[in-house]
């Protein structure tokens, strides 16, 4: 698992214990990050905003931040400035 955090003996080269995850994501498999950046398109492909609401909700429920990029916005400012709205109201950081 990506990130896990492990007690290592330096002598003999050996992983002795691995530690409790503080967060987890099945896909890709990373643990023990503190926060998440999604990646949508305002246009081209069309944004999917209920998955992006699935995965905010999980990132919520896991404990870790998110943080949203709104890529292709020269492509469509009615979306771009749709989609900040939504997502300002609810407090996430948007770049």
């Amino acid at each position: 698992m990506y990130g896990d955090n492990v007690e290592f003996d330096e002598n003999q080269k050996v992983i002795n214990k691995i530690l409790e995850r503080k967060s987890f994501i099945k896909r890709p498999k990373v643990s023990n990050i503190s926060q998440i950046i999604f990646a949508i398109s305002s246009k081209m492909p069309k944004p999917n905003l209920l998955m992006l609401d699935k995965w905010l909700a999980y990132a919520e429920f896991s404990k870790i931040k998110p943080i949203i990029v709104i890529n292709k916005i020269d492509l469509d400012k009615k979306e771009t400035e749709k989609i900040e709205e939504i997502y300002t109201k609810t407090r996430i950081s948007s770049s």
